[in-house]
């Protein structure tokens, strides 16, 4: 009965996903998504169609040249140039491609949300209450909504701990790196946390662990006054206690667990750290050429925190998240918050490692919005800014107060089975019909249908032409960015018809036009005798001609060449070799996997 309950409530949750994502049921799979000119909608498309062209030309996607004069694409967070379900939308096209893979990420987080749960000790039934309470929440549909499709690289930690837990680490390892080859960075780093803490966690001696519990919950009263005084001297206070209390575990004893967990960890993180290493290598040259990271960070200081009322109103739907949070996060009900809470701290006391672990990554779930805070002295430090950054965007902490929702059902039909039915299926009744109506709308708009034609690629700057219209006419937009740091843009930069335009390649000395044909990540130039030429593209120190190393004239690509024809190609410093420790990667993961069987 409960094997047969639990695979209903799948596929019913299942049918939510799909439910939630109508578009991809409802239209045509080609169907064009609604999108303008450098919104984020346009940014994905534009990123996918770029990193598609040159797959499909034969090349490794390494350049964007269509927007911003030119930037790098491999090295952008956000490239799916080595994910491998991208062979979908190089089969399907990159809009109907897209929403395959998005409805199929919905189905995966289902299946991924349940084996976590088992994994945890749930029930066959409480263990779908996490991917549940993603699917209820208003943040993950309206995100995707916007545009920011690569949050559902979530879909892939669940069963990356699931793997984890069950001592295969090879494809923990694997499924830990697909958030970043997706593109979801954000989601790839706070994976690295939640194995991190899972395996440290399950180090420690289980009856000393339960005590931390009430720490992490004093400290979250303790922060609870909103007073910039008052959470500073708690934090630190709460936080020297819990410090104190790890420093006083000792690790497991015993002959077949001492700190078994740390060395399949180490491993996983030897695979995935291979795996995504080509994109590591490519993004180095954009941090050398701009100063745009730093800039980033010492943007990224956070506000003072919630009081714990006002952090209950913002989970429950009761009030508007402030300004300053991109989406609301909620679930629009109390149950599923106190429910879940108190889900995780029961768990914490029967089972240590789980609810412990649930605990420290709803702390630093939703930077300033949790009732529990444990990192808040930690985001305040300096060098801690770019933690807040990227757990500000997390979705782990839903799966985990799913979880603990599961759990307290869990303990309640153990004690009071008669009381369980009514208390469980009522309450997930009311948040359900609280939750869903702000869950469900067309996340995916119909625009018309693109009428771009390919032609020879020129520079262009002005209008309101999309970056995925301007990819599929061949077409560069010098005003449209896809992240392309701002400093890195030279006033060089020219565009038809503007004054000092002089082509897309051209002679330094009397700015001839030069034959060029630019497409992707190469650009071939056909010099009728020798002389210094300069590409109209940004120039970065991976651009070469021939081989040999380029120089930048003005902030442009240039190089001195005899005549005959010429190949310039955008090859980031150490990508060989990263490609080929990449494959590697794959092969150590199929050989565990092998000798697995």
């Amino acid at each position: 009965m409960n094997r047969a309950l639990g695979l209903l409530i799948g596929l019913l949750l299942c049918g939510l996903a799909a439910w939630i994502h109508p578009t991809a049921l409802h239209a045509p799979l080609d169907s064009p998504i609604a999108h303008g000119a450098g919104d984020d909608w346009d940014w994905q498309l534009t990123t996918w169609e770029a990193t598609r062209v040159q797959w499909l030309n034969g090349q490794v996607p390494t350049w964007c040249p269509w927007v911003s004069g030119g930037v790098p694409l491999l090295g952008n967070p956000e490239s799916p140039a080595l994910f491998p379900g991208f062979a979908v939308v190089l089969a399907l096209g990159t809009v109907a491609g897209m929403k395959v893979l998005l409805l199929a990420q919905w189905w995966l987080l289902v299946l991924g949300g349940w084996f976590a749960g088992r994994a945890a000790g749930l029930s066959r039934v409480s263990a779908h209450f996490g991917s549940l309470a993603l699917l209820a929440s208003s943040f993950l549909p309206e995100f995707i909504g916007w545009g920011h499709q690569m949050f559902l690289g979530i879909c892939w930690l669940p069963l990356a701990w699931a793997a984890q837990r069950s001592g295969r680490w090879a494809l923990a390892g694997v499924l830990l790196a697909m958030p970043l080859l997706q593109g979801a960075h954000y989601v790839f780093f706070f994976g690295i946390l939640w194995l991190g803490l899972d395996a440290a966690l399950r180090a420690l001696d289980p009856a000393r662990l339960r005590w931390l519990a009430p720490g992490l919950a004093l400290n979250a009263l303790a922060l609870s006054t909103g007073e910039p005084g008052t959470w500073t001297l708690a934090a630190v206070a709460v936080s020297a206690l819990l410090l104190g209390g790890l420093v006083m575990q000792r690790p497991r004893s015993g002959p077949d667990e001492p700190l078994d967990s740390l060395g399949p960890l180490l491993a996983t993180l030897t695979v995935a750290a291979l795996l995504v290493l080509p994109k590591v290598v490519a993004s180095a040259e954009i941090v050398g050429v701009s100063q745009r990271l730093t800039r980033t960070l010492a943007a990224t200081a956070l506000n003072s925190p919630y009081s714990l009322a006002d952090a209950w109103g913002v989970l429950t739907g009761a009030m508007e998240r402030p300004a300053g949070h991109e989406g609301q996060n909620v679930l629009h009900h109390w149950f599923p918050v106190l429910g879940g809470m108190g889900g995780l701290l029961l768990a914490a006391w029967r089972a240590p490692a789980f609810g412990l672990l649930g605990l420290s990554l709803w702390c630093c779930g939703w930077a300033d919005a949790t009732p529990v805070n444990f990192l808040q002295g930690v985001h305040r430090l300096p060098g801690f800014d770019l933690l807040g950054k990227i757990e500000r965007y997390s979705l782990v902490w839903t799966l985990f107060l799913g979880w603990g929702l599961g759990f307290a059902a869990d303990a309640l039909w153990s004690r009071s089975k008669a009381l369980a039915v009514p208390v469980v299926l009522g309450g997930t009744a009311l948040w359900l019909a609280a939750a869903l109506p702000h869950s469900h709308h067309d996340i995916l708009a119909v625009d018309p249908a693109p009428t771009a034609t390919a032609g020879d690629f020129a520079q262009q700057r002005g209008g309101s032409v999309p970056g995925f219209e301007s990819v599929l006419a061949n077409q560069g937009r010098l005003d449209l960015s896809i992240a392309a740091p701002p400093d890195s843009i030279p006033d060089a930069l020219r565009a038809v018809g503007e004054p000092g335009y002089a082509g897309e390649a051209y002679e330094v000395s009397e700015r001839r036009p030069v034959q060029a044909a630019v497409l992707g990540s190469q650009a071939v130039v056909r010099m009728s005798g020798p002389g210094e030429v300069v590409l109209n593209q940004t120039w970065y120190p991976g651009w070469r001609v021939d081989g040999r190393p380029t120089h930048a004239v003005s902030g442009l690509v240039a190089g001195t060449l005899e005549a005959g024809e010429h190949r310039f190609t955008y090859w980031p410093r150490g990508l060989t070799l990263a490609l080929v420790l990449f494959g590697c990667g794959w092969l150590l993961a199929g050989f565990a996997w092998w000798r697995g069987r």
